[in-house]
This record gives structure tokens, C-alpha cells and sequence, in this order.
């Protein structure tokens, strides 16, 4: 289920908050997602840091984005179910397709 449009503004108003700050991006995609829940089992997990310059919401392709001079990480904003913030952290959960599930923990240090 998506996020109601109330829930994307809320995120994409605390996003630019990131600006200025190294973080720490940790996403986890599974392709197990029938159990109800993000299997780990069945899923790949990368992570990466940098600085964050500048955050931008584009239209074409309804993206999320956290952009720096090292990286760039992209949030699909069609996708989102939902996302949790506390303090300096970021969860974001999307889900593509049946099966797919793309958990991303953003972390400023």
C-alpha cells in the first residue's frame, strides 16, 4: 500500500535536512517479500557514504534525491510505503513489482 500524499510531503520536507552532513546509506533488496516482512535471506545489501550537497524531488520519474560529489542515491517516490525518522536517521521502505522489497537506512554522522 502507498503512502498517502500527506506522508510523502512530510518526508520530503524533512529530506533537505540531510544537506551539509556525511552519511552513511545502508539498502537492503529482497526478493522474498510474500512472508509479510523484509527477508534478509533473500536479499542483496550494499552500503556506501558521502557528503550530501543537495536534495531534489524531480517530476520526471518521481524521484527522491540525495546528491553529492562522490554519490547520488535515488528513492522512488511512486514506490514508498512508508518511512520512519528519528533524530539523525531515515528509514525508507519501497516496494516494485510483487516481490521486491528495498529497505534503505540513511544515517548522517
Amino acid at each position: 500500500m502507498k503512502m498517502s500524499s500527506e506522508e510523502l510531503q512530510k518526508l520530503l520536507d524533512l529530506a533537505p535536512s540531510f544537506i551539509g552532513q556525511p552519511i552513511k546509506v545502508v539498502e537492503s533488496i529482497s526478493r522474498g517479500r510474500n512472508t509479510g516482512k523484509h527477508d534478509r535471506h533473500f536479499a542483496t545489501r550494499s552500503y556506501f557514504s558521502f557528503t550530501v550537497e543537495n536534495v531534489v524531488a524531480t517530476f520526471s520519474g518521481a524521484q527522491l534525491c540525495f546528491m553529492g560529489v562522490a554519490a547520488q542515491y535515488g528513492v522512488s517516490l511512486d514506490s514508498v510505503v512508508s518511512f520512519k525518522a528519528s533524530g539523525s536517521e531515515l528509514e525508507i521502505v519501497e516496494h516494485f513489482e510483487q516481490q521486491t522489497e528495498r529497505q534503505t537506512h540513511i544515517t548522517a554522522s
